[in-house]
């Protein structure tokens, strides 16, 4: 049975081969946590089996505010995306991929995310350059 972090431990390591410091990269959970609060690695990860890790999200910027990185490459077909909403209270919109026009116009126009979280941040960052 392979360890609990065994293919972030090799990704870990594909980084290191073209950076001296990989671990800047990387985040865990904090101790004692519900596994909501994250922190930066300071050092090589331990890959404590109590923890969780992960790359951390790339974001962009805007209007001063960072916010994750919309989606670049191609969704799956039935994959739930959530984008950006102007005009509505939540200020995020709930979408499933068809894999046609309007999927792709949104990815282009780079306001597809993953989670509704993000999508509420990259509405809110926007509605800041404006308000």
């Amino acid at each position: 049975m392979k360890h609990k972090h065994a293919d972030l431990m090799l990704e870990h390591a594909k980084q290191a081969q073209v950076s001296e410091e990989p671990w800047r990269n990387w985040e865990r959970t904090a101790p004692c946590s519900d596994g909501t609060h994250w922190e930066d690695l300071r050092d090589t990860p331990s890959w404590d089996k109590n923890r969780e890790y992960r790359m951390k999200k790339k974001t962009i910027n805007i209007g001063g505010i960072e916010i994750t990185e919309p989606v670049r490459g191609a969704l799956t077909i039935g994959e739930i995306y959530y984008t950006p909403s102007l005009g509505d209270s939540c200020c995020a919109s709930y979408h499933i991929c068809q894999g046609d026009y309007l999927d792709y116009l949104r990815i282009s126009r780079g306001i597809v995310h993953r989670n509704e979280d993000d999508a509420i941040q990259h509405a809110i960052a926007l509605m800041g350059l404006t308000c």
